[in-house]
């Protein structure tokens, strides 16, 4: 059944926030819930006192346990207060006033068309200049870009950010918990690939509206990278380099993942890495980052960084 919104519960996982960034997601999303928890990985030295507001906890962790493993102890709190679906939030998130509605509402209407619906997630933009992310199909060499009409009350797609997705609970039970192994980086991937195997459906809803900032910072492209129409990139510092270049590489090994995403990734890992160089105010970090991140994917090896 689609949900109702006295059963969804807010998760929001932590490392380090933006106190002032963080507050804005908790005022902006609190009122669309009736329970939201923000699961702090920061290490306990460093971590200080919230201001959250009421109905909002804070849970410190006192170590980084990675954001699947803070998504899944978030979880388990929803359920433990009745909840039977979950909104996800990462820490650099701010959901329109009426997103949770058109979450629901898209739901709803896919339901009614006979989908099977595991997980529903809004459209979003970077407030840093970047255009509204479109939805995608995933195709053998290129994806499809679902651009919505106004008429579609919801897409479906194969692929949604953690951040703002509305999660069942029951879809969690059947199709699992978020991969730990993985850490961060593509854990939300790997989760709605599951579930696609599994038989589930993921979907968008168009009019759900969310600024969510992604990598660390957005930098004009290299001039290469221009000629094949790319504008902007996203810098990531070392540690998301190798987790991003590990992941990618573990998930062609997991058999539930489409073989056309891997061909397709596998043709992009190249690329990926040379920009990764390119970008990298400390290259010999980065290359180092990204050397390890290809030896511990090719080995199959999990958990944090070592």
């Amino acid at each position: 059944m689609a949900p109702l919104p006295e059963q969804v519960a807010g998760v929001v996982v932590a490392f380090h926030p933006d106190r002032q960034a963080l507050e804005k997601l908790l005022a902006a999303a609190r009122p669309q819930l009736t329970a939201l928890v923000v699961i702090d990985n920061t290490p306990a030295a460093a971590v200080t006192p919230l201001a959250v507001l009421p109905g909002v906890e804070h849970v410190s962790r006192g170590f980084n346990a990675g954001l699947a493993a803070g998504l899944n102890q978030g979880c388990e709190w929803a359920r433990a207060r009745g909840a039977r679906f979950v909104l996800m939030f990462d820490q650099d998130s701010v959901p329109a006033p009426d997103m949770l509605d058109q979450l629901i509402r898209a739901w709803d209407a896919a339901e009614r068309a006979g989908t099977r619906v595991a997980a529903a997630g809004p459209r979003f933009s970077d407030d840093r200049g970047a255009p509204v992310y479109p939805f995608l199909q995933l195709g053998i060499l290129r994806n499809r870009i679902v651009v919505p009409k106004p008429s579609d009350a919801f897409l479906r797609t194969d692929v949604l950010i953690t951040s703002g997705c509305l999660v069942s609970l029951a879809a969690l039970d059947d199709v699992g918990a978020m991969d730990e192994s993985l850490f961060i980086d593509n854990v939300d991937l790997e989760w709605g690939f599951r579930a696609r195997h599994k038989g589930w459906s993921l979907i968008g809803a168009p009019r759900a509206m969310l600024d969510h900032r992604i990598g660390d910072e957005h930098v004009p492209a290299p001039w290469w990278a221009r000629l094949l129409g790319k504008k902007m990139a996203i810098r990531h510092g070392p540690a998301r380099l190798y987790y991003i270049t590990r992941n990618r590489i573990r998930l062609y090994w997991m058999r539930h993942v489409p073989a056309a995403w891997k061909l397709q990734d596998l043709l992009r890992l190249p690329g990926k890495i040379v920009l990764g160089l390119w970008l990298a105010p400390d290259r010999g970090a980065a290359a180092a980052a990204l050397a390890r991140g290809v030896a511990d994917g090719l080995a199959d090896r999990g958990g944090p960084m070592r």
